[in-house]
C-alpha cells in the first residue's frame, strides 16, 4: 500500500481546515496511508533572523525524513502538474518500486535551500501563493484525487 507522510512546519489553527484534512485523509484510507506530522514553527521577529529561522526549520524537517521515502518538496518555482499527470507520476514511481512518499511544507518563510535541493521533486500547486496551512488541506485533496484517478473511481469525473 501506498503511504504519504506530509510534514508541514507550524499547526493549522483554523478547524475548518482541520476538518477538511481530516475529511480527505479518511476517503484516503481506502486507497493509501496518510501520516500527518508537524515541525515546530520558528518565531520570526524580524527579516535579519530569516535565514537562522529556516536553518532551524530545516533541522526540525530533516529530523523527520526518513532515508527511504521519496522527497517532494512543495514550492511556488516547482513543476506543475494537472491531477491526471500527478496521479500518473505516482503509478510511475509505484511501478518503479516506490511506494513511501514524504512531502515537504514550508512554514510562511517557506524553505531552506537545502531542502529544495534534497528533494527528489520540487512541486508548485499553482502560481498563486496559499497559505502553508491551506496548502496542507489542498495537497491531502489532491492526493485523494490522485489515488481516485489510479483506481478509475468517479470522483474525479
Amino acid at each position: 500500500m501506498i503511504h504519504f507522510r506530509i510534514i508541514s512546519v507550524g499547526k493549522a489553527k483554523d478547524a475548518w481546515i482541520e476538518s477538511g484534512f481530516s475529511h480527505y485523509s479518511n476517503l484516503l484510507a481506502k486507497y493509501a496511508n496518510l501520516e500527518d506530522i508537524y515541525v515546530k514553527a520558528e518565531k520570526v521577529y524580524d527579516e535579519a533572523r530569516r535565514e537562522q529561522v529556516l536553518a532551524r526549520e530545516q533541522e526540525n524537517i530533516t529530523s523527520r525524513l526518513e532515508k527511504e521515502n521519496l522527497l517532494i518538496v512543495l514550492d511556488a518555482a516547482g513543476k506543475q502538474f494537472s491531477s491526471e499527470k500527478l496521479a500518473e507520476y505516482f503509478n510511475e514511481k509505484c511501478v518503479q518500486g516506490q511506494s513511501r512518499f514524504d512531502l515537504v511544507i514550508g512554514s510562511a518563510l517557506g524553505l531552506s535551500d537545502e531542502i529544495k535541493k534534497r528533494g527528489d521533486l520540487l512541486l508548485s500547486l499553482s502560481k498563486l501563493t496559499f497559505p502553508h496551512e491551506l496548502t496542507r488541506l489542498i495537497m491531502a485533496e489532491q492526493l485523494y484525487r490522485a489515488m481516485s484517478i489510479l483506481q478509475g473511481s468517479k470522483y474525479h469525473k
